[in-house]
């Protein structure tokens, strides 16, 4: 299993040598971890305003929209080792972006937040525009993460 290189995850899952445990690990990651993030909301004492409605039926939307992007330029219906290819190829690009992501989030938000005077506790409109923007750039990277792997399985 691997936690950082990319280049060796996609080796493996062009050469299909990707063993089951570590499919069955990849998927145990997003089985935990996705549905803890989700539930997290629940637990905390958050009020809710219409910028978080906004964001969640954005990020639904993109999450959506890229994974049957992801899907067709898997190849669609013929493609193969679509499951494989997403769970582990979206977590170790997770954690890589998140290295980026991260630190760059919270300097634009606290820049733009000064700038619009938006620092609150509350979801706003800065923070709906740079989590959309994160998100598509999310996306736009493991579409080219798997355009890489098939393009490299469909290679001579």
């Amino acid at each position: 299993m691997y936690w950082w290189k990319l280049g060796q995850l996609r080796e493996e899952l062009v050469s299909g040598t990707l063993s089951e445990r570590a499919q069955f690990q990849y998927l145990l990651i997003w089985v935990v971890i996705v549905p803890s993030l989700i539930s997290f909301g629940q637990f905390a004492d958050f009020e809710y305003n219409r910028w978080d409605w906004a964001s969640y039926v954005i990020e639904f939307s993109v999450s959506v929209i890229g994974t049957v992007w992801l899907y067709r330029l898997n190849g669609g219906d013929r493609g193969t080792g679509f499951v494989e290819r997403f769970l582990s190829l979206s977590w170790v690009f997770l954690l890589r972006f998140s290295v980026f992501a991260v630190p760059v989030f919270f300097v634009v938000v606290m820049v733009l937040g000064v700038v619009t005077e938006e620092v609150t506790e509350e979801t706003g409109p800065v923070f709906l525009a740079v989590m959309t923007v994160f998100s598509l750039a999310y996306f736009l990277g493991l579409v080219s993460q798997f355009h890489k792997v098939v393009s490299a399985e469909n290679a001579p």
